[in-house]
């Protein structure tokens, strides 16, 4: 069997965007904790690489914890699908 691999593959705009984002952060070094409202994208691997590099994904209950020990230093990314309205509201 032969598998071709599209030219057009890999991550869709937003996602690609969401990703460019999050890498420009961690090169910035401005903050010492980064956050994501739930997984930045649906990828598992991805998504352990971004532990892996300290981007750690939370929800929306972990927020207000967060707040508690927050330090001015810490960014908060809201994932690439979105969130309900009703987790925007709580924001």
């Amino acid at each position: 069997m032969k598998i071709t691999l599209s030219k057009n593959s890999g991550f869709c705009p937003g996602v690609k965007k969401a990703h460019l984002f999050v890498e420009e952060l961690l090169n910035k070094k401005q903050f010492d904790r980064i956050f994501t409202l739930g997984e930045l994208i649906h990828n598992r691997i991805y998504n352990e690489s971004l532990r892996e590099k300290g981007v750690f994904p939370i929800t929306v209950d972990a927020i207000e914890d967060l707040l508690k020990i927050s330090e001015e230093k810490t960014a908060l990314i809201v994932r690439t699908h979105g969130i309900t309205r009703e987790d925007t509201d709580f924001l």
